[in-house]
C-alpha cells in the first residue's frame, strides 16, 4: 500500500486531498514532507498502543523511537570533524564523495533482504494488512496497476481496518518472539525453491529436452509413480505440490491474520503449480516439439510476471567487490533502475526520478 498511505491514511485518519496539499505545500517547520508532523502524530498513537516506537521502511530501514528515556541508554558520544570534505583539492574532495555514497549505498543494501538476524522480532501471526479485507485497492495512475493504494477506501472501511488492528495490538501485547507461524520462513522457502528455475525456464532459450527435464524435477516429488500426465492422479500430484510448503502449518495457523496469510500463500503455491503440472502436460505430449518449449517458456513468464518477487529484481551476474547493487529506496533511485537494477561504484548515472522528481540525488 506504501509507506505514506498506511501511515497518513489509515493511521492518521487525514484524507488524501489534505495530505496532497501538505506535501506540495513549502516547508513551513515539519521538515521534508512534513515528516516531524507525521512522526509525532504516530507516536501519539504508538504510545497509546503501549509502544514505545515505530520501524518502518524508508532507505533500509528507521526507527522512531517516540521518548529517548524511555528504553535507552546513552552509550557514547563524539564529535564529528568540522569538515568532510576530504583533501587533495578538488579531486580528493570528489573521490571522498563518491566514497561516502558507495559506502551509504552499501549499508543501505545490507537491508534488501532484512532488518538483520535476531534485530527485530517479527510476530508474524499478529499481522495485519489491507490486503486482508474486501476494500477497493485501485492505483489511480492507470500505468501502475501493480501498486495497490488506499486513495479509494471509504472513511468507514478504513476505520474496519484501523480497529482491527488496534484489536491485534490488544491481543497480541504479551506476544514472545519465537510464538506463532513463521510467515517469512515458509514463502522464502517457496520463493527459494522456484524464482530462479523460473526465470532459466522462462528466459534461458532452453531446448524442449531441457525445460521439460527442469519441469519434471520440479514436480517429480509430488507424482505417484508412472501416472499419465492429464490423469486424475496428475490432478492429485498438482495438489500435493501446492500443499507441500503449506500443509504443516495449517494446523497452527490459529488467529485471523494466520488464516488470511496461509489462504494467500496456498493461492500462490496453488497457481504455481497448477501452472508447472499444465505445462507438464504440454511437453509430454506425443507430439510435442520445440514449438511447445516456446508456449511453455510463455506461460512460465507469464506466471513469473504475475508473482512479481523481489528475488526476479537484482543485478544480473551480481556485482564486484567495489560496486553495489542499486534499486530505487525512498528517496534515491532512477526510473530505469526499477525495471533493470544496475551496479555502481558510487557515480550516478543520472535519469528521471522513480519519486516523481522528490528524491535527491537522482543518479542515485
Amino acid at each position: 500500500m506504501g509507506t505514506l498511505d498506511t501511515q497518513d491514511l489509515l493511521l492518521r485518519g487525514l484524507s488524501a486531498s489534505f495530505i496532497t496539499s501538505r506535501l506540495l505545500a513549502p516547508d513551513g517547520g515539519g521538515g521534508p514532507m512534513s515528516e516531524r508532523e507525521r512522526a509525532a502524530d504516530l507516536c501519539r498513537l504508538a504510545t497509546g498502543w503501549g509502544l514505545q516506537g515505530i520501524i518502518r521502511m524508508e532507505a533500509g530501514f528507521e526507527i522512531i523511537h517516540c521518548d529517548f528515556a524511555d528504553g535507552l541508554e546513552q552509550v557514547q558520544v563524539l564529535r564529528r570533524s568540522p569538515s568532510e570534505s576530504g583533501g587533495g583539492g578538488d579531486g580528493g574532495r570528489e573521490e571522498w564523495t563518491r566514497v561516502r555514497e558507495l559506502e551509504f549505498l552499501r549499508g543501505l543494501s545490507e537491508r534488501y533482504g532484512d532488518i538483520g538476524a535476531g534485530r527485530t522480532m517479527l510476530d508474524y501471526s499478529g499481522m495485519v494488512s489491507a490486503l486482508f479485507f474486501d476494500v477497493n485497492l485501485t492505483n489511480p495512475d492507470a500505468a501502475r496497476p501493480d501498486l495497490p493504494r488506499l486513495v479509494n477506501i471509504s472513511t468507514a472501511d478504513l476505520t474496519d481496518i484501523r480497529e482491527y488492528l488496534e484489536a491485534v495490538l490488544a491481543t497480541r501485547s504479551d506476544w514472545a518472539s519465537g510464538g506463532g507461524v513463521d510467515w517469512r520462513g515458509v514463502t522464502d522457502l517457496v520463493v527459494g525453491r522456484y524464482a530462479d528455475r523460473l526465470l532459466l525456464m522462462g528466459e534461458g532459450g532452453l531446448s524442449l529436452e531441457d525445460i521439460r527435464s527442469e519441469v519434471d524435477f520440479l514436480t517429480a516429488t509430488f507424482v505417484d509413480g508412472e501416472a499419465d500426465p492429464g490423469s486424475e492422479a496428475d490432478a492429485e500430484a498438482a495438489a500435493r505440490c501446492g500443499e507441500h510448503y503449506v500443509g504443516h502449518v495449517a494446523a497452527i495457523s490459529t488467529t485471523a491474520s494466520d488464516r488470511a496469510v496461509l489462504a494467500a500463500v496456498r493461492s500462490v503455491t496453488g497457481r504455481i503449480c497448477g501452472t508447472l503440472f499444465s505445462v507438464r502436460r504440454l511437453l509430454h505430449r506425443a507430439d510435442a516439439s520445440e514449438d511447445s518449449a516456446v508456449a511453455a517458456a510463455a506461460t512460465l513468464r507469464e506466471l513469473a510476471a504475475w508473482l512479481g518477487w523481489a528475488r526476479f529484481r537484482r543485478c544480473a551476474g551480481g556485482c564486484d567487490v567495489g560496486e553495489v547493487c542499486v534499486v530505487p529506496m525512498w528517496p534515491y533511485g532512477t526510473v530505469d533502475e526499477y525495471y533493470t537494477p544496475r551496479c555502481t561504484n558510487g557515480t550516478g548515472t543520472g535519469g528521471p526520478s522513480y519519486w516523481g522528481g522528490r528524491g535527491p540525488r537522482p543518479g542515485l
